[in-house]
């Protein structure tokens, strides 16, 4: 796991940008530049801890050239395929693996990759950089093209010093105030875009020109509607995916938060011939906290358990705003990054439950999507007594129309908007749906699962959950892994039938956990998901103060931000920043990181 950067600005140097990425990649770091670009790499050394895999690296004709972020986990396997096509090796290093197959199959090589990355390389012939992300966005690449130059890197504030003034982005600042972040290709800054999950983008440097394609994801056809069947599937397949993810030459150990995703994890673990520790920190008085020891004492694994007091929160609080580069409404980002902070010293490389709630519908919105129909129609018609009285004559075509409804887009994509939004009340909530209608129907991974899981899996996920996670665990130095996004492991499930995987009779993530019960007894799978959140209002303190210079910010900027809304104005407005606190908490979050990215970034 590194931290990468480049930029085809000439006549600069590296100090900047390692200075925003040295902590991506305490181990070792490296530069090489020409006349036309400049690559630079903080490396973590995870696989081949030699000097085999210091980067940037090269092919043997010196015309490619390579920095890479990420764990590529069947790396031997393409290089047993690549050696048996005459292609040789100088080191142990997935990097190199990526650099000769590339130099071979030029960009389709990424689709044989398994794991996570974002990557540049450089063709010094042709002066072409080609820039590449996995497929569910794991792993972060922003880039910014001003004129005829390119800058990219793993974070924004490796960035900024080889940039203008950055601007606010005006134009789609609603949707961040609707989601909890800003999704897609956008960035809170007009002249930042993110590259997209299994996006390749190619620029000839010569020519001033871009291309845009997606790697494959392929699924599944054979559909299996067989619980049994589906259940060994999923235990097959976690336990190969997991076995994966275990390849290091470092120790890995497993985060163990106490809900089903990590204890899954853990206990597949410990199935397949492992001993990870496991390593929990929860905040005080957790239920999650005792099930996780519960968990690891069933499981035989050393277990280290840490709780976070008020004075810890409070300190990673004002930490935290050294760490993000973007704004969010995910209030868990202190105690995600306190956990990094508390085993930074213990584990290079730990495994995380991330994915689980995308992959087997572990949301409550989820429980809603499953019964779209019941659950329109109890919208619609509250209060079901009159029913009686009205003959089916009648009511036939009501019902008729209100199937309609509910197999339509947009009960979709309203529901996700509502479930997620952060205030009840809607900014330009017209422009929001028809952005995610467009997201949906442009989308290249959309026919890879059923529309009710689309938006937290290809949305969601990579935007909110995979930055929090990348940013707080590579803030102190350690790599997270997420088997559940394991390439294989979501083609095997693709097989699952939509009935299977969401459940109408409200059991949470029921097949999930049924497949749980041969690693698991019952009394520590099923009860209630509690989820690592926050109620940061027990810690008002500390942000009250922060509340309210946000407040101030938000009523002096946002016209220039683009968020006159006669909604939102009236909330703020009849409310002091303690109620805010109290009643809208992911909005007083996101009010306040704005406001904190806002200054880092914008108003110098």
């Amino acid at each position: 796991m590194c931290g990468i950067f480049g930029t085809t600005i000439k006549n600069v140097n590296s100090k900047e940008a390692f200075a925003g990425l040295l902590h991506r990649g305490p181990d070792d770091k490296g530069e090489w530049k020409n006349n036309e670009i400049l690559l630079c790499q903080t490396r973590l050394s995870i696989i081949d801890l030699s000097s085999g895999g210091h980067q940037p690296m090269f092919n043997d004709t010196k015309n490619l050239s390579i920095t890479f972020n990420g764990e590529i986990y069947n790396y031997k396997e393409l290089k047993k395929d690549l050696e048996s096509e005459g292609i040789s090796f100088n080191s142990e290093s997935d990097t190199e693996v990526i650099l000769k197959g590339f130099e071979k199959y030029e960009d389709l090589f990424f689709s044989k990759l398994r794991g996570m990355w974002a990557l540049a390389i450089y063709n010094a012939d042709k002066k072409i950089l080609t820039l590449s992300r996995d497929k569910f966005g794991i792993k972060p690449l922003f880039y910014s093209k001003v004129g005829d130059k390119i800058v990219f890197s793993s974070e924004i504030k490796a960035m900024v010093p080889y940039l203008p003034k950055l601007s606010p982005n005006t134009s789609n600042y609603f949707l961040f105030y609707n989601l909890g972040y800003f999704p897609a290709e956008l960035t809170s800054f007009k002249e930042i875009k993110k590259v997209l999950p299994g996006e390749v983008i190619t620029f000839d440097i010569t020519k001033n020109s871009f291309t845009q394609k997606f790697v494959d994801l392929p699924k599944e056809e054979n559909i299996i509607e067989d619980e049994n069947k589906t259940i060994e599937l999923i235990q097959k397949g976690m336990e190969e995916a997991i076995q994966k993810h275990f390849v290091s030459d470092v120790p890995v150990g497993v985060l163990l938060s106490g809900g089903n995703d990590s204890s899954f994890i853990a206990a597949v673990s410990k199935k397949i011939g492992k001993n990870p520790t496991c390593f929990n920190v929860s905040i005080e008085g957790s239920l999650d906290n005792d099930y996780a020891e519960k968990v690891a004492k069933h499981l035989e694994l050393p277990f280290e358990r840490v709780v976070i007091k008020k004075e810890e929160f409070e300190n990673q609080y004002k930490k935290v705003w050294d760490i993000i580069d973007q704004p969010t409404s995910d209030v868990s980002f202190i105690p995600t990054s306190l956990v990094y902070a508390v085993i930074k010293n213990k584990m290079k490389v730990v495994l995380s439950g991330e994915g689980g709630d995308e992959l087997f519908g572990g949301y409550l919105r989820h429980k809603e999507f499953a019964n779209l129909k019941e659950m329109h129609f109890k919208i619609f018609f509250p209060d079901l007594s009159w029913l009686s009285k009205i003959s089916l004559s009648v009511l036939a075509p009501i019902v008729g129309r209100l199937r309609k409804i509910t197999s339509s887009f947009e009960s979709l994509g309203s529901l996700y908007l509502y479930s997620s939004r952060q205030i009840d009340i809607g900014i330009k909530q017209k422009e929001t749906l028809d952005f995610l209608k467009t997201f949906y129907n442009n989308h290249p991974y959309k026919k890879t699962i059923q529309p009710n899981l689309f938006f937290d899996l290809f949305m969601y996920l990579p935007f909110s959950l995979m930055y929090k996670g990348d940013m707080s665990s590579m803030a102190y130095g350690i790599e997270s892994r997420v088997p559940f996004l394991d390439n294989q492991l979501f083609k095997s499930l693709s097989k699952i039938h939509p009935k299977l995987r969401l459940s109408k009779d409200f059991t949470n993530k029921k097949i999930m956990k049924k497949a749980m019960e041969r690693y698991l007894p019952k009394e520590l799978i099923y009860r209630g998901k509690t989820g690592f959140g926050i109620n940061i209002n027990k810690f008002s303190g500390v942000v009250l103060s922060d509340l309210i210079e946000a407040i101030n910010f938000h009523n002096e900027k946002k016209e220039e931000l683009g968020i006159v809304d006669a909604g939102l104005d009236n909330v703020i407005k009849k409310s002091n920043a303690s109620i805010i606190l109290k009643k809208y908490p992911r909005f007083a979050f996101a009010l306040i990181s704005n406001y904190k990215v806002m200054q880092k970034y914008c108003d110098k």
